[in-house]
């Protein structure tokens, strides 16, 4: 009777044909991998950070869209400069009945910028407005110095936005010299 074995080559290259990964093949399979799930994981972080920065950016231009809407309107039909500051202007408007105030004020406590309507209820047009100014110009584009011949009045602000996990947005606005058409002018 004769017995034949296979040979220990046979044997070898059966069990590699069957047989799994190598630890090192392993361990740089992981490592590829870890690189890349990072790779993505940041990129992720990224792109949601940036859509949470455009998301401020958007809501603080339209905020400042809309105030500046209201302040060109009145501006614009203003009959008199009732008081002027920084931070305050009132003009008083013509309506059928003789006149009312129109207040816009910023309040640095509260980083509001408001308009508010004669005696009535203030309405909040800017929120977040860390730093505000009103300018006002003569007829000759020249810095005014009294509320005569103040004819030209200027709005320049910066807002901010920022949360603890994002960055700091900021949005610098300066407006246009909005003319007051019916207020006369003593240069």
């Amino acid at each position: 009777m004769t017995t034949t074995t296979a040979s220990s080559n046979r044997l070898r290259a059966r069990h590699r044909s069957r047989g799994g990964f190598t630890l090192v093949e392993i361990l740089i399979t992981m490592g590829l991998g870890s690189v890349v799930m990072a790779a993505l994981l940041s990129t992720f972080i990224f792109v949601a950070r940036s859509t949470l920065s455009l998301v401020d950016y958007m809501e603080m231009n339209t905020q400042a869209r809309v105030a500046l809407e209201h302040f060109s309107r009145d501006a614009r039909m203003a009959e008199e400069v009732l008081a002027f500051s920084t931070n305050e202007l009132v003009l008083r408007l013509p309506t059928g009945s003789g006149g009312h105030s129109v207040t816009y004020r910023f309040d640095g406590a509260s980083q509001n910028f408001t308009r508010q309507v004669a005696d009535g209820n203030p309405e909040v047009l800017l929120t977040l407005v860390e730093a505000f100014e009103f300018r006002r110009y003569n007829l000759l584009q020249q810095p005014a110095t009294n509320l005569l011949e103040t004819k030209q009045v200027q709005i320049d602000l910066r807002a901010v936005r920022q949360d603890p996990a994002r960055l700091r947005v900021t949005n610098h606005v300066l407006s246009a010299r909005f003319i007051l058409r019916n207020k006369p002018v003593a240069n």
